[in-house]
């Protein structure tokens, strides 16, 4: 599998980064804590939810 890196930095990325991974665009990320909890909560909040 080819590594395919995405980078992306602040919150309110997070929707578009989810979408991003969820049709295979990357396969490795690198960004900062802030916008990684924005992930976190926003799938969370998807998994509570559903």
């Amino acid at each position: 599998m080819p590594l395919r890196i995405a980078a992306a930095v602040g919150p309110h990325k997070a929707p578009s980064i989810i979408a991003a991974a969820r049709t295979g665009w990357f396969n490795s990320l690198v960004t900062d804590e802030a916008t990684a909890r924005a992930i976190d909560r926003s799938l969370t909040g998807a998994l509570s939810a559903g």
